[in-house]
């Protein structure tokens, strides 16, 4: 059940449906990633999603979905308007809804 929610996650994500993912979201979700340090609270992160969405092409691709009890882990490539990224998003689910977000991500260097 996990790995199709997670599914859910990454197409409402290609998708930019913040409806979809504001379904998916805890109402204690925090998120914490190397460009958007933490948030806290699902309207935090819908926030920010919202201005992505607004201003960016996404692609993320899933190379891999792994699950372990309550945890799903995602292997992914992000194509972000025209940077590219690679990393995974370590997923916590509580009551089939994502409680929390840990995003690992090999960030470009820029010279």
């Amino acid at each position: 059940m996990l790995k199709k929610l997670t599914q859910e996650y990454i197409d409402a994500l290609n998708n930019k449906d913040l409806s979809k993912l504001e379904s998916l979201l805890d109402d204690e979700f925090t998120m914490e990633d190397p460009i958007a340090i933490r948030l806290k609270g699902k309207n935090d992160y819908l926030r920010v999603y919202k201005d992505i969405f607004d201003n960016n092409v996404i692609d993320f691709k899933a190379r891999s979905i792994h699950q372990d009890e309550n945890i799903t882990f995602i292997e992914f490539s992000l194509k972000l308007s025209d940077a590219n990224f690679r990393g995974a998003d370590v997923l916590i689910w509580k009551d089939n809804k994502i409680l929390e977000r840990r995003a690992y991500v090999d960030i470009p260097k820029i010279l």
